[in-house]
């Protein structure tokens, strides 16, 4: 080499990379369809209880798109959002109006139950049909997931209480008592 010269190194090799692929995005898409479907005659409402890496309100929302299939233009059901982080978030009250339910078996975590009770204290009553699960009734469908996972959607039959409400309150401010604001029902 010439001492005035100057070694320029190869260029990076190239690569490409793919994520991996679910194997249960058809069961993805046909959650995603049927939960719209209940809206076929009037406008509904659904909450996802769910937040782990296999299943949460993310995954849901953005199936379709992430696919790239279009938005029907039919019926869509309105989604309520759900917070799932103890101490961050407050309760998700509003979830409580939603005519749906969208919950996976078993309950979805991502950072443990021990820091995402205001998820696990609807979620899992609403699973065992125990307490203010009672106000629900599990639908036929079912949509098994990847890891072991089955998402089931539960329609409401009846208001929730005002002694429901408070359960869920009680149970919060009991684990969190320095964040009770967070967790106070709405007025009834």
């Amino acid at each position: 080499s010439h001492p005035s010269e100057i070694s320029v190194p190869d260029p990076l090799p190239a690569f490409t990379y793919v994520p991996g692929q679910r194997t249960d995005l058809a069961q993805l898409v046909a959650l995603r369809v049927y939960v719209d479907s209940l809206s076929a005659e009037e406008q509904k409402t659904a909450a996802v209880l769910a937040s782990s890496f296999t299943f949460n309100s993310s995954i849901y929302d953005n199936t379709l798109r992430s696919l790239n299939i279009p938005q029907s233009g039919g019926p869509s059901t309105s989604m309520i959002y759900f917070a799932t982080v103890d101490k961050r978030d407050g309760f998700s009250w509003n979830a409580l109006t939603a005519d749906y339910l969208i919950v996976a078996d078993p309950v979805q975590t991502h950072l443990g139950a021990d820091n995402q009770h205001i998820l696990t204290v609807l979620a899992q009553p609403v699973l065992d049909g125990t307490g203010i699960g009672t106000a629900y009734r599990r639908l036929d469908q079912s949509f098994p997931l990847e890891d072991g996972v089955t998402v089931y959607v539960y329609e409401r039959t009846r208001e929730i209480t005002q002694a429901e409400y408070q359960a869920i309150s009680d149970t919060l401010v009991a684990l969190y008592p320095d964040y009770a604001q967070q967790y106070q029902p709405p007025a009834g």
